[in-house]
């Protein structure tokens, strides 16, 4: 073997290796020097966002009032030189862009979403949309378009989110766009009512949510931050809460009994008990009190019981309460419970299908 040979060889590879090094650093600096600092459509939103926050800061007068919402155009954040120009930001600098940015004040936390649409290269989404790429259907398990909702109805369901540190499912997509969920778990039982009734002259409770043990819980729930951050809150948009009472054996399953009477501008509740009964689709539910109401219902599969909203019309001391079937239960008395919260409908998507192994993921700040 001739040393001299491999030894002149190996220098040879190493050589070419090191040439070869050299042209792959100089094309990536050319690169970089011909890019700059531009980016792509995903992190342009982050920029946009981020510039029309310092924008604001400058301009608090532009912030919406509670409950409202204020709109941001990208050509007032170029001018105020707070982001470039698109030619100067994307790295496709083929793309026509437009942008602006949604300002929403939720209970004085304000969610900035940014909406970046290039046309077919790429457009900003919204997880209601996505929701709705599922399809409305008018028979078997779905999305069912009722009283201008989509509501999700059956029981295998590609309906589940991750937010907050917690897994939720979607009840339904209201008809302004915001998306109404319910928690799947949580194991403290809560006490729904303790005051002495009068009307059965006993300490049971009263069944009127404005002024119950429940409300207070609700409450302080939401004010907790272990439940939910500031960035979390600024996704939860007010609703008014159905606060309505149904007679057992009412056959209207619709919102207009619970909605009869509203308690407005609450960030949390519980499931209305039509709202149960509404996601079965077997023929045979024809009131909340019906045992067919637990086939094919995704409300019905939670474990442990937990309470709704609703009271009883004619028993102003029992809550309706829900472990698979439906049943009645003292206001005085323990359960647990599933928080109802309102997402806006500004809430974009990051990934997931809804699954409950690949639940939606909310694309956050």
């Amino acid at each position: 073997m001739n040393l001299k040979k491999i030894d002149k060889k190996l220098y040879l590879y190493l050589g070419i290796s090191f040439v070869v090094m050299l042209i792959l650093i100089v094309i990536m600096l050319v690169i970089k020097f011909i890019i700059g600092n531009k980016v792509s459509f995903e992190a342009a939103e982050d920029k946009i966002r981020n510039a029309a926050i310092t924008y604001v800061e400058a301009r608090s007068e532009l912030l919406p009032i509670k409950g409202e919402s204020t709109r941001i155009e990208f050509n007032d954040l170029v001018t105020a030189e707070v982001i470039k120009p698109f030619d100067k930001l994307l790295q496709d600098s083929e793309a026509v862009c437009t942008a602006y940015v949604i300002i929403e004040n939720n209970n004085e936390n304000y969610l900035y979403t940014p909406y970046l649409d290039c046309g077919d290269k790429y457009q900003t989404t919204k997880l209601n949309d996505i929701i709705k790429t599922s399809g409305i259907v008018t028979a078997g398990e779905g999305l069912y378009e009722i009283e201008g909702n989509l509501v999700f109805r059956g029981e295998k369901l590609n309906n589940y989110v991750r937010f907050a540190d917690k897994d939720w499912r979607i009840v339904r997509i209201n008809n302004d766009g915001t998306i109404r969920l319910i928690e799947i778990m949580r194991e403290d039982p809560y006490v729904w009512d303790d005051r002495y009734n009068s009307e059965i002259q006993s300490t049971n409770g009263i069944n009127d949510y404005k002024v119950s043990r429940m409300k207070d819980v609700l409450d302080k729930l939401y004010n907790s931050e272990k439940e939910f951050s500031k960035e979390d809150k600024t996704y939860l948009t007010k609703q008014n809460v159905c606060i309505g009472k149904r007679n057992e054996n009412d056959t209207n399953l619709s919102n207009g009994i619970e909605c009869s009477e509203t308690l407005d501008d609450q960030y949390l509740s519980l499931i209305q008990i039509n709202e149960y009964a509404l996601a079965s689709i077997d023929k045979n539910c024809t009131t909340v009190m019906k045992k067919e109401c637990s086939n094919y219902n995704y409300l019905a599969t939670f474990e442990r019981g937990y309470w709704t909203i609703t009271g009883i019309a004619d028993r102003s001391d029992r809550i309706y309460k829900i472990n698979k079937n439906v049943s009645t239960n003292v206001a005085a008395s323990a359960n647990t419970i599933r928080l109802v919260v309102n997402l806006s409908s500004n809430t974009l998507y990051e990934s997931g299908n809804g699954s409950k192994e690949n639940p939606y993921i909310i694309k956050m700040a």
